[in-house]
């Protein structure tokens, strides 16, 4: 299958995903698709393969991101409090 496709930009700036594109992505009525800017291009990702991508990409961390920054914050709190 090729990866390039034509589509038109429609009334209210409706785009159709070409059948092919949709049958491989598995994308079906009601599937939930993240929009990206990316260097001026649009990309459409199925929110479950975004959301598959970034915990590949961030799952071996041993350390919750928001219980570090949670962390952070109380140190710099407490940091505050001792100057006063």
């Amino acid at each position: 299958m090729s990866d390039t496709f034509e589509v038109e930009v429609g009334p209210k700036g409706r785009v159709v995903i070409p059948a092919p594109v949709r049958s491989r992505l598995g994308i079906d009525v009601g599937t939930r698709l993240a929009v990206l800017v990316d260097e001026g291009a649009v990309v459409l990702v199925p929110r479950d393969a975004l959301r598959s991508r970034i915990r590949a990409m961030f799952g071996s961390l041993e350390v919750s991101m928001s219980e570090e920054l949670l962390a952070d914050r109380r140190a710099e709190a407490a940091a505050d409090a001792a100057r006063s």
